[in-house]
């Protein structure tokens, strides 16, 4: 698993950010989520765990119910949490995007996920404005051989388990727009379209370099036939 960042990441096991781990060996954390279908197949249940790495205990930090009929909730371990709905616990402002949103952290500051250049970004807000980013995520690069990861900045430290909560059910949340969807779609067209220019140019090199081979070669047999060979 390769990655480009400088500072800290969390690196996904897998694309799907719904099951999958998320590992950062620098800073010793590894997060674990999976997730589960009802019988019927209208709910679905994402578990959020972080292990120990001295313990080596897998502890439970937040569960995230999906429903078709009803308000997804978020449910939070230790003393004095609750459950709360996405709606209250990512609070969206209107006429923006459906995945931009804020939560107040672990630390009791509030934060923001939103999209710049096509990366979604987590800032703190500071007097009402977007402060300095505190996370990026970098999606997977199968050209480069590199998988996501969720790149930490100074500032992540206090909030950091939220963070990768919320970090979930936002990324999810941008996956299922179609404006992405088309996004995607026509990056990979474009991508399509490079690699299909990339394939004619190398297939003229082959040629190019294929006619000076003959030509160099019929200019050798000539030389010796000129060259005064008795017969």
């Amino acid at each position: 698993m390769q990655t480009t960042t400088t500072n800290p990441s969390l690196v996904l096991s897998y694309d799907d950010v719904t099951s999958t781990t998320l590992d950062c060996e620098e800073l010793g954390l590894h997060y674990q989520v999976s997730t589960q279908s009802n019988f019927l197949g209208n709910a679905k249940t994402t578990q959020i765990r972080r292990r120990d790495t001295q313990s080596g205990k897998t502890d439970l930090i937040a569960q995230w119910e999906r429903h078709t009929l009803q308000p997804d909730l978020f449910k939070f371990t230790g003393a004095g949490t609750s459950n709360p709905r996405v709606t209250s616990f990512l609070g969206q402002k209107s006429g923006c995007a459906p995945w931009e949103r804020s939560f107040v952290g672990d630390d009791g500051r509030r934060y923001t996920w939103s999209e710049e250049s096509l990366q979604l970004v987590a800032r703190v807000i500071e007097d009402h404005s977007r402060g300095e980013p505190v996370a990026i995520f970098h999606e997977r690069n199968v050209a480069q051989s590199r998988n996501a990861c969720l790149e930490l900045l100074p500032g992540h430290e206090g909030t950091l388990d939220s963070l990768l909560v919320t970090f979930i059910y936002v990324e999810w949340k941008r996956r299922q727009t179609s404006d992405h969807q088309l996004r995607k779609s026509q990056e990979f067209q474009e991508k399509q379209v490079l690699q299909g220019n990339l394939q004619v140019l190398l297939n003229q090199q082959t040629a190019w370099q294929s006619n000076i081979a003959t030509t160099s070669a019929a200019q050798t047999s000539t030389g010796m036939f000129s060259g005064g060979y008795p017969f």
